[in-house]
């Protein structure tokens, strides 16, 4: 089953529980993924490129259907953030999650990590864009 789009969330605090924060000048783009997962693999490809594009892009990524302290990391940084650990892969940059990976949050995450992504308005309909995902587990 393909995700076909992401969940974009602003408004909320940097996660605490995701990892240090990165020296001065550089971005930092947590990943939360599963080993086997098809759409993760496509984001790691297009992450891959990010980092080659932007060398001050700092990836922390933690698997979370094999390691179960990564799967409490996920569970209490979305909490930290209001969200719920639902599905992967779940990408954060700054105070922005995507849950999903397609063409579209792709160029999200691409202009949110060249500092080029205008803050939408959460109060906005186009402040958020929802789909269906499947249940994180």
């Amino acid at each position: 089953m393909a995700i076909l789009g992401g969940v974009a969330w602003t408004g909320a605090s940097a996660p605490a529980g995701a990892g240090d924060d990165p020296p001065t000048g550089e971005t930092e783009l947590i990943l939360f993924w599963g080993d086997g997962c098809p759409v993760c693999e496509i984001e790691w490809a297009f992450l891959d490129g990010l980092r080659a594009d932007h060398p001050d892009l700092v990836v922390r990524d933690y698997e979370v259907w094999q390691d179960e302290a990564n799967a409490a990391r996920f569970e209490t940084t979305m909490a930290e953030l209001g969200l719920e650990a639902r599905a992967v892969p779940t990408t954060i940059v700054g105070d922005r999650v995507w849950v999903g990976f397609d063409d579209a949050v792709a160029a999200e995450i691409e202009r949110a990590v060249a500092g080029t992504d205008p803050e939408p308005d959460p109060e906005s309909p186009s402040g958020r864009t929802t789909l269906d995902v499947p249940v994180f587990g």
